[in-house]
């Protein structure tokens, strides 16, 4: 195993000044919209930025924030002054907060490394003094401020899109969601207008229901909003997240059902949401849901709908389900709705897809494209929260996620003894798009093996 120090070599002084002047030209391109055309997966998002370029001027701010966030210019520097500029600082500021918040709780950031002394944002001067010192610069004293900087504007990002999309509203919706597929049983029998209706049955699964048209057509709904720091941890985790992302399961519903039952209920659904619902930009995604046998027997217009999608990297490819993604005709947080297919006998969250696990996983995700990697101590808090929460072993949980042939997390010893942990499938995707030094790359590369 080689020795070296990846956390440090994600920035300059310590990375190839090629990949740094690389990164610079990569941001004016994402600036300029000419990456817009590319999957962002396969290109850098403003989550993955170290900094912006140490040139960068105020108007240069103003066109950042204008791509990133949909904030027009003359809105800042209205500076408070306008209805609509007071509206903007005041989400601003509370996305700012809410940022630094999650950073300590949700990531186990350490309240040194919150201390900024642009303690809130109210006016201009606020955030030109705040992305004034997230310039990519290459003197150690500087480049420590600039990465405390960054993270926190990036996290506000994250954070200022799921204010924007009233994710605060989601546990309502959902309900209002559920309650128009399902219904209660009616005393006098009537029938409703829904096209299931519960049968009374509870369990840990969900509730048990069973279709009004069909009595033995039945399955098991459990619906959920999405939690505000787990809206925020997608946007951090999940390269394609994005403005339009970040919310697309807001809403969102899980059905557990045999398959053979499930191809009966999915043209239900279907019609549910078309003509009920008025839902839009409908896909079915079938991550190693249905076979391609099962598929046959999919009515011409649902086939249209359908594709087979690679699995998450983060779930380590095993996660079977089918999805139902869209938007709604009208709903106060943008739409985006998931319903999601499960088999009765899935092991979505056996070994290492237990949740529990697989969040450790999106924290690490979300630290090493924050900071280049998770220093030990806090992987520590991250394996033990894991441990209390699911009863597993620290010895499993640590065999899963670090040791198995082909886990998520490189476990890399830095010169001074200690380990950082990284989330391979960032620097995979970094590497894709040449964002980091060949000879980083190669030394997590050994350490993996």
């Amino acid at each position: 195993m080689k020795e070296g120090i990846p956390e440090k070599k994600i920035f300059p002084p310590y990375e190839d000044p090629d990949v740094t002047e690389k990164k610079f030209t990569a941001m004016k391109s994402l600036l300029e919209g000419k990456l817009d055309i590319v999957s962002s997966e396969h290109r850098p998002t403003s989550i993955d930025f170290q900094g912006l370029r140490p040139d960068s001027t105020e108007e240069d701010f103003l066109q950042w924030i204008k791509k990133e966030m949909g904030i027009k210019p003359e809105i800042i520097l209205e500076n408070g002054n306008s209805q609509e500029s007071a509206k903007k600082y005041h989400l601003l500021n509370y996305a700012y907060q809410a940022a630094k918040n999650f950073l300590r709780d949700t990531l186990k950031y350490p309240e040194a490394e919150l201390f900024i002394e642009v303690q809130s944002i109210s006016s201009k001067k606020d955030i030109f003094d705040i992305l004034k010192r997230v310039k990519l610069v290459a003197d150690k004293g500087g480049l420590s401020k600039s990465i405390k900087y960054c993270r926190l504007v990036k996290t506000t990002i994250a954070t200022y899109e799921a204010l924007k999309n009233d994710s605060k509203l989601l546990k309502k919706i959902t309900e209002d969601f559920e309650g128009a597929l399902v219904s209660s049983p009616s005393e006098n029998g009537a029938s409703t207008d829904t096209p299931f209706v519960f049968s009374g049955e509870y369990n840990a699964v969900g509730k048990r229901f069973r279709a009004i048209d069909d009595s033995n057509l039945e399955g098991i709904i459990n619906s959920r909003p999405k939690d505000f720091e787990k809206l925020i941890l997608r946007f951090l985790s999940r390269p394609e997240s994005d403005a339009k992302t970040a919310l697309k399961d807001g809403i969102a519903s899980r059905i557990t059902i045999d398959k053979n039952q499930a191809i009966k209920l999915l043209p239900i659904l279907y019609e549910w949401l078309t003509k009920k619902m008025k839902a839009m930009d409908i896909k079915i995604e079938n991550k190693s849901f249905f076979s391609t046998q099962q598929i046959k027997k999919f009515s011409e217009n649902l086939k249209a709908l359908l594709s087979n999608e690679k699995p998450n990297p983060l779930s380590g490819g095993k996660f079977e389900a089918l999805f139902i993604i869209g938007k709604l005709h009208s709903s106060s947080h943008g739409g985006q709705f998931e319903i999601q297919l499960v088999d009765l006998d899935n092991k979505n969250e056996e070994g290492e897809m237990h949740h529990d696990k697989y969040d450790v996983v999106k924290l690490i995700t979300a630290r090493t494209r924050l900071d280049g990697g998770c220093p030990e101590s806090v992987f520590e808090k991250f394996i033990s929260d894991a441990h209390v929460k699911s009863g597993i072993s620290l010895k499993e949980i640590k065999y899963d996620l670090i040791e198995k042939p082909g886990a998520p997390i490189v476990k890399k010893r830095k010169k001074n003894g200690t380990y950082i942990y990284i989330a391979d499938s960032v620097y995979q995707r970094w590497h894709e798009f040449k964002w980091v030094d060949e000879s980083l790359y190669e030394e997590i590369q050994d350490a993996h093996k």
